[in-house]
């Protein structure tokens, strides 16, 4: 079933097949709105409702990814559930077990056009975060966040 998700983004599988799909692979997605070209990597996904994940957003590792309710997600975003150390110089990219850390993402919040979230962060209710985006520590509750790395730019009401 694992091998199937990947093949579930291409633009030609029918909706109405991609849903029942995912729910048989065991994703949570209540119900939300999820464009034809959004990417599973893994099953441990729950989507709350009133959410909505734009086309060509990545959920990668293996580690639990939680989205609240009315959740935005922007094109091309990336969450990320696993990493590595860096390896000796022969082999930077690390060797030995990847380090999986969950990603939780609160209530109301929107996550912008090719952000990407790093294994482990806690996003909290009511965020934005920018465009671009790199978040690599947790959010506060209703914070605006932007750059590479993301920094807290300001409170939001």
């Amino acid at each position: 079933m694992s091998l199937l998700l990947p093949l579930l983004a291409s633009v030609p599988v029918p909706v109405r097949f991609r849903w029942r799909v995912l729910r048989m692979a065991g994703l949570d997605t209540a119900v939300a709105g999820i464009e034809r070209s959004v990417s599973f990597w893994n099953r441990k996904v729950t989507i709350g409702p009133g959410s909505y994940v734009n086309r060509g957003v990545k959920f990668e590792g293996a580690g639990k990814i939680e989205l609240g309710s009315h959740v935005a997600i922007g094109p091309d975003a990336l969450i990320l559930t696993s990493t590595h150390e860096i390896g000796p110089s022969e082999w930077r990219a690390g060797s030995g077990t990847p380090r999986v850390e969950p990603v939780t993402i609160g209530d109301g919040t929107w996550i912008g056009a090719r952000a990407t979230i790093l294994p482990g962060v806690t996003i909290g209710r009511g965020c934005v975060i920018a465009a671009n985006a790199l978040v690599r520590e947790d959010c506060p509750d209703n914070t605006f966040w932007a750059g590479v790395p993301a920094r807290m730019k300001k409170s939001l009401p």
